[in-house]
């Protein structure tokens, strides 16, 4: 596999040696007529020169990587993240990549593993755990090569914390595959416990929440995965601890809820990626039967988000994990005011005549003797 990689690059670069051949350079007539009608000086000359073989060079490298992308369509995982990362190697290559669409077929490589929840893409299957590490260079590679200093500044922090949501994630899926995915039919349970999250996550999380308030960040977390890391960690967390009610997985089911809710108001991309990755959406929907009516609040809010101007698709991916159900059963247990709105405002769309006779009266005036039952119903914009 190495060894094709490596004649594919070869490949790439006598393809671009063949087109700059190609380019015939401009006369020394016609430089001395230019000079001479617009009183151009030989620096200025030069630098023009130098400008269009660069622009020339960077839309030959754009194109190369659209021929190899062409290449690749129906190759498997592995050989396109060992090709993506030997091309990551130079900061024009890393350009050419961005601009002809590389980064979201990283973004695939490295959430369509074994237990990440979404489903498969280009080249068919799931990605191991190596063809994810080497997206993951790949992609640090493209964006530390990023010209634009306010936007790397702001893909550099935003992928920092992604790193160590993914790191996590890939250690928490191995520990489930050694203490819980062995278990041949009929065995005893396993009764190994988990640690707790470490407190490092949680405040990683807790800035991508932060910085998912603010429009810039959340462009640079939809161009790098951000939502389908986080739709991993709440699946995750959710496999892994479930209704444990440890303090620090609530705190950063929260955060990561609150995150997925700012992510998917008003993003109809956003909303269908989420809609799609079935074990995300069941862990999301799982957070209802928690003890915690400011989660139930926060899981609220992001149904909401899904269900508000939902394509039929997501529609039925609501229905199917059974999100009207638990949001009814939800209402039906609040002891406070806010919760008893935030849960009654979620079910605008998805539901229609499936809440039958008690969920629409719920709807229409809440549950007897809570204050608020008129309370104004806001939806997204």
């Amino acid at each position: 596999m190495v060894q094709r990689t490596q004649i594919r690059v070869a490949r790439l670069e006598q393809l671009e040696k063949k087109l700059q051949e190609a380019q015939d350079p401009p006369s020394e007539s016609q430089s001395l007529s230019q000079t001479n009608s617009y009183g151009k000086t030989e620096a200025e000359s030069m630098s023009l020169s130098s400008g269009a073989e660069a622009a020339g060079e960077s839309g030959s490298k754009v194109e190369m990587v659209f021929w190899l992308l062409s290449m690749l369509a129906n190759r498997d995982r592995e050989e396109m993240s060992r090709t993506f990362l030997a091309m990551s190697s130079s900061q024009e290559s890393c350009l050419a990549m961005r601009k002809s669409g590389c980064v979201p077929l990283l973004v695939q490589i490295l959430h369509d593993g074994p237990a990440g929840g979404g489903g498969g893409g280009a080249g068919g299957g799931t990605s191991s755990r190596e063809a994810r590490s080497r997206a993951g260079s790949a992609l640090h590679n493209v964006v530390y090569s990023q010209p634009d200093e306010g936007q790397a500044r702001r893909e550099m922090r935003v992928l920092h914390v992604l790193e160590q949501i993914r790191t996590h994630c890939d250690t928490g899926w191995d520990w489930i595959e050694t203490h819980l995915g062995t278990l041949s039919p009929g065995a005893a349970e396993s009764t190994a416990v988990p640690e707790a999250p470490e407190p490092q996550l949680c405040q990683a999380m807790c800035a991508v929440m932060k910085l998912s308030f603010q429009e810039e960040y959340r462009r640079a977390m939809n161009e790098l995965g951000g939502l389908q890391a986080v739709a991993e960690l709440m699946h995750l967390d959710q496999v892994m601890y479930g209704m444990r009610g440890d303090p620090l997985s609530m705190a950063l089911r929260r955060y990561a809820g609150m995150t997925l809710t700012n992510l998917t108001f008003g993003d109809v991309v956003n909303k269908a990626t989420l809609c799609s990755r079935k074990s995300a959406l069941q862990a999301v929907v799982a957070q209802l039967e928690s003890d915690s009516e400011e989660l139930h609040q926060v899981v609220s809010s992001i149904l909401r988000n899904l269900s508000w101007r939902a394509d039929l698709n997501s529609k039925k991916a609501l229905r199917d994990v059974g999100s009207v159900t638990a949001l009814m059963n939800c209402a039906l247990q609040a002891t406070k005011e806010s919760t008893l709105k935030s849960v009654l405002s979620a079910p605008v769309e998805p539901v229609g005549p499936q809440l039958g006779e008690q969920g629409g009266a719920l709807l229409r005036a809440g549950l007897p003797g809570l204050p608020g039952q008129h309370a104004h119903v806001q939806v997204p914009n």
